[in-house]
């Protein structure tokens, strides 16, 4: 009897052994977990797919797509206001730089060597205010295609990533730039005219190429299904989008190029306010216009599962 007591001890495992072998089976391994976290995370942080924007809520859809807390949107909050002014100070001593650098060439060779001086601070503060708005840019377009109203994650870490995401906005343009020069090449072959063709082909590829990029693994191949079938899906969407932007640029461009021609000075100040207005509600039409892209793609999605 003691012996088969003893036996029965050995080959019954007691309570406590159970629930921690339990705990055990239960406990997943740490290499499953990192290879889960990789595929949940964007491949790409700046160009974050607006599938995998994570929301605690999902935000309400605006009242009007395209003039809901969109023109008005940089002087709307706080948060957009003080980056709205930080933008057009930077382009602003940039005009004032090269308004100064024109200025002193009229007074010969010595005023020349000053002048280059200001060419080389409009580079400096040039490449830093294109990279700080640009990081501005990205943020108000992500978040506005994940369709908050107020944006709350605004880009104040430091001036290098700016740079970069300024880099990155330039390979976009010579992308799209390449493709539209191929196009305005046959064009030119029937109108004799390259320039006005191949600039209203880019202005019509590169909005697409950068939604393209935020749904894309990589910004260096911006390659977008769900971006190209828009086309198809929300023509009207893309039309009323391509008329605003285009009365967005005339319109404070030609305010501009007024300025230009009557008072030099003022164009030169009048620069900032005007390139951190385009960005800010360009930004903004363009987040608007991915979120109704993402919102089009969910809708078919679900109805595609519910006709299983």
């Amino acid at each position: 009897m003691g012996r088969s007591r003893t036996v029965s001890q050995r080959t019954r495992p007691c309570r406590a052994e159970l629930v921690s072998e339990a705990a055990q089976e239960e406990k997943p391994d740490p290499s499953e977990l990192r290879a889960h976290e990789e595929t949940i995370e964007p491949t790409y942080e700046v160009f974050r797919a607006i599938s995998s924007i994570r929301r605690t809520e999902i935000p309400e859809p605006p009242n009007s797509l395209f003039f809901s807390s969109v023109f008005e949107f940089p002087w709307r909050s706080g948060g957009a206001f003080l980056r709205w002014v930080l933008v057009s100070l930077g382009f602003s001593m940039i005009g004032l730089l090269v308004w100064l650098a024109f200025y002193m060439l009229s007074f010969g060779f010595v005023a020349a060597i000053a002048a280059g001086g200001s060419v080389l601070g409009v580079a400096v503060i040039g490449l830093i205010s294109a990279g700080y708005a640009a990081s501005c840019g990205f943020s108000i377009l992500q978040e506005t295609a994940a369709g908050v109203n107020r944006i709350a994650e605004w880009p104040d870490e430091g001036w290098k990533d700016g740079i970069f995401e300024f880099m990155l906005v330039l390979w976009l343009h010579a992308v799209s730039g390449f493709f539209c020069y191929v196009v305005a090449l046959g064009i030119q072959a029937m109108t004799g005219s390259l320039f006005p063709a191949l600039l209203v082909l880019h202005a019509l590829l590169f909005p697409l190429a950068l939604i393209s990029a935020m749904d894309s693994e990589s910004a260096w191949l911006p390659y977008s299904r769900m971006a190209l079938r828009s086309l198809k899906r929300l023509p009207g969407t893309w039309t009323l989008f391509y008329l605003l932007t285009t009365v967005l640029l005339c319109a404070t461009g030609g305010g501009w190029l007024t300025l230009v021609r009557n008072a030099p000075f003022a164009a030169g100040l009048a620069i900032g306010p005007i390139v951190a207005t385009i960005v800010f509600i360009y930004a903004r039409l363009l987040g608007r216009l991915a979120w109704k892209i993402g919102d089009d793609a969910s809708q078919e999605v679900d109805k595609e599962v519910a006709e299983l």
